[in-house]
């Protein structure tokens, strides 16, 4: 299983002290009460969700170039038009995907373009799920400029939920992505919307419910 460097501190954090942890457990077994050491399955779990938290799945990203892929592993949870001031400038399509903490939590570009916009917002750590957690819960937005007339812009916003509290944009101003290319990640738990103006008349090929994959799931397609 690949791992992403995002979680490299949190992988040799949790290495250290549930290793620690587990080492105690059987100690204890041995010198005193021998069922003690069955306590040792705990950490051991625990590792494996920590591994398998920060897990960096390679995907087949499709290569038409009218569609969207998800920018997030999860659940589609808002599709909704909405007034985004900060980039669109103007009435958008919003198509937000909520993440629990058995997704993959890596964020990926959902159309080619080169970061224009890059913003940080601070603010509260209300559940990722509701409406508003959007503009009002601490996120990161980035921007791109497509260079193609049909979806000129497109804005992709990672938001910290009621667990996460470290959001990772890893992008350049002025560099070029591609589709599915890793830009970054939200740890323990978030939600990701992406934005695009109305105008662009993009067809939607998912419903709310629906569970989608990041790079891979297409959302939407462009018009020919």
């Amino acid at each position: 299983m690949k791992l992403t460097a995002y979680g490299k501190k949190e992988i040799i954090l949790s290495v250290a002290i549930l290793d620690t942890a587990g080492m105690a457990f059987i100690a204890a077994g041995i010198l005193y009460y021998p069922p003690l050491a069955a306590g040792a399955i705990v950490p051991l779990l625990l590792l494996v969700w920590v591994l398998a938290f920060f897990r960096d799945p390679e995907r087949a990203v499709p290569e038409d170039d009218r569609l969207l892929v998800s920018s997030a592993d999860g659940v589609v949870t808002h599709i909704e038009e909405v007034h985004e001031p900060d980039f669109i400038d103007g009435r958008a399509l919003r198509i937000s995907v909520f993440m629990s903490i058995f997704s993959v939590h890596l964020t990926r570009a959902p159309f080619p373009g080169k970061v224009a916009y890059r913003n940080y917002h601070q603010g509260e750590f209300i559940n990722a799920m509701h409406a508003d957690a959007g503009h009002l819960n601490e996120h990161s937005d980035t921007g791109f400029e497509t260079g193609d007339k049909r979806l000129p812009k497109i804005l992709v916003r990672q938001i910290a939920g009621l667990i996460a509290r470290r959001i990772v944009t890893d992008v350049e101003t002025g560099k070029e992505y591609a589709r599915g290319e890793r830009i970054g990640m939200i740890k323990f738990g978030s939600r990701t919307d992406i934005f695009v103006p109305v105008d662009c008349r993009l067809r939607v090929r998912v419903t709310i419910g629906e569970p989608v994959n990041a790079g891979s799931t297409i959302i939407g397609e462009l018009p020919e």
